[in-house]
């Protein structure tokens, strides 16, 4: 039996090479984008577009239970 399980997992892992893929939600994906082109203006000197584009990046990542903050 423990031969079958250790044939079925070297089996798994060879058809994927080894790395085993996870599929990013969208809300981090889009957070990272919103964080990223706020990076992108800040560096330019654009700090009215980097500060709503970090605002846009918080207000994806925060839990959808938690009150909102002032």
């Amino acid at each position: 039996m423990k031969h079958l399980i250790r044939a079925f997992l070297f089996l798994g892992l060879a058809s994927t090479g080894g790395q085993l893929m996870a599929q990013a939600t969208t809300v981090f994906t889009e957070a990272n984008l919103s964080y990223k082109r706020g990076e992108d203006f800040f560096n330019k000197g654009v700090y009215g577009y980097a500060m709503t584009e970090y605002k846009h990046a918080i207000d994806l990542l925060r839990p959808a239970n938690e009150p909102s903050w002032e």
